[in-house]
Formats: C-alpha cells, structure tokens, sequence
C-alpha cells in the first residue's frame, strides 16, 4: 500500500475525498498497466516480427482477466505488472557486452539490450518483494537463460570458462542490487508489527509449512487439474485453444526441419 501513499496522500491534501483519492489510484494503475503492455508488445514485435506483435496486442486487449486485474487494487495487480514489465526485457537476447573478451561481435547479431539484465531481475524482485513472493517461480526460466544458455553470444576460442564467470558475476551482481528492495520492506514491516519482521518471508512459511488446521497449503492448490483449464479459457477466450494448438504446430515445424536437414 506504501508504493500508492505519495498520490492518495497528494491528493486528499488537495481536498480530494476518498471516493475520488481511491479511483485515482486505480487509474494510476491502468497507466502503469498500459505502459508495461506496450514496453512488452514492443519487446514481441522487436524480437520475432511485427506481425506477431500485432497478434499479441490484439491478444492482451481482448483478454477478459489482463482486463479485470490490470485495475484491480491487489498485490497479485502489482506482481502482474512487475512480471511483464520484465518479460519486455528479457524477451531480448542473452548477451553480454561486446568490450567482454570472452565474446566475438557480429553485425547478424540482435541488438544489445545493455538494461535488460538488471532490468527483469528488479522487476521479478520488486514483484516477489512488494506483491507475492511465490511470483518469484517466474523468474526461474528467465535464470536458467542468463547462467547456461549462450543466446546470442558467439563465445571466443578458449574463452568458455571466461564466459561462464561473466554470465554469473553479472548474474550475481543483479540480484545483489534488487535484493537491497527488500531493505525498505523488511523496516516498514518491523516498525509495522513492532519485532523484527518481512512479511514476504512470512507468506511463504505460512502457506507452505504451517501445520495449524485450516492454514498453510491446504488452502491453495487443491483444485483438480481441471480448474485450470475452466480459468485459463474464462480469462484469455479463443487464444487459450490456439495456444494448446501452437504446441502441435511446434512439434510439426520441428519435423519438417529435420526433413529439409535430410534432404
């Protein structure tokens, strides 16, 4: 609640009511919504081509649940944003800088995005941090990238070694800088509650290893499997079946990869 403090505060000195404070948050946050869905239509359109950023766009505006959370005054709101404010960036490729010895430059490569590490790693804390933390989970294929994958290095010869330590110390610097968001959390929870506290600490403990009755996981994920199909169709309509279909047409242009590879 603290990040909406300076305009509700701002604004009710003006003379604003509550009524009126509360709905200027929310377009506060169709703002930042709108904002962090162009950033990412943008990072689709640069990355594969602009017609499927045009397909994506029409994808995020007809969605019923980006739509109805995009406003919604919740933690889970501030995690989406978060979460696609860092997939705009790390759609890009991994690289590292040209100057890194360990790397060869080439005029084919994709544009370097000299932000985009450090970029998708506070936006993935700072929604762990300040939303839910179990949104951390998204962040997971986004690392394995970052520490194993070349992207779009071309590695020097002899420099394999070299090149891990920098993809890790880069890696690791990052997260060092965003951990430091938890710094602020960690003061207002304790002044909050009078002990030492980090309420995102405490989420996870609570759900995940509380053996009180009627607390921790048995609150969540006990829906069949099923439930997630109902959800994912209610909230995203006709893309949710193209997106199972796309799997099938990934599975068929592999094939015919191969085919042309034998021929």
């Amino acid at each position: 609640i603290a990040q909406y403090l300076p305009l509700a505060k701002s604004l009710a000195y003006l003379g604003m009511g509550k009524r009126q404070v509360f709905f200027a948050v929310r377009l506060l946050l169709a703002f930042v919504s709108s904002f962090v869905d162009a950033r990412f239509y943008k990072a689709v359109a640069d990355v594969f081509s602009a017609r499927v950023g045009r397909y994506c766009l029409v994808a995020l505006a007809a969605s019923a649940g980006l739509y109805e959370a995009s406003t919604a005054f919740l933690p889970s709101t501030f995690v989406m944003h978060a979460t696609t404010l860092a997939f705009s960036s790390c759609l890009y490729p991994a690289r590292l800088p040209a100057n890194d010895p360990s790397v060869l430059s080439s005029p084919s490569q994709r544009p370097f995005k000299p932000e985009r590490l450090l970029l998708s790693t506070l936006s993935f804390a700072a929604g762990a941090v300040l939303g839910w933390p179990f949104a951390i989970i998204l962040a997971i294929p986004f690392v394995f990238e970052q520490l194993f994958l070349r992207g779009d290095d071309m590695l020097a010869n002899g420099k394999y070694s070299h090149w891990i330590a920098s993809r890790w110390s880069s890696a690791i610097g990052a997260a060092f800088i965003s951990a430091l968001l938890g710094l602020p959390v960690l003061a207002i929870d304790t002044l909050a509650y009078g002990k030492f506290s980090f309420v995102p600490l405490n989420t996870v403990l609570y759900n995940l290893f509380s053996r009180n009755r009627g607390a921790g996981p048995e609150l969540y994920g006990t829906e069949p499997f099923t439930y997630y199909f109902s959800n994912l169709l209610l909230n995203f309509n006709i893309f949710f079946p193209l997106a199972l279909l796309s799997l099938c047409l990934l599975y068929t242009s592999d094939a015919a990869d191969d085919l042309l590879c034998v021929d």
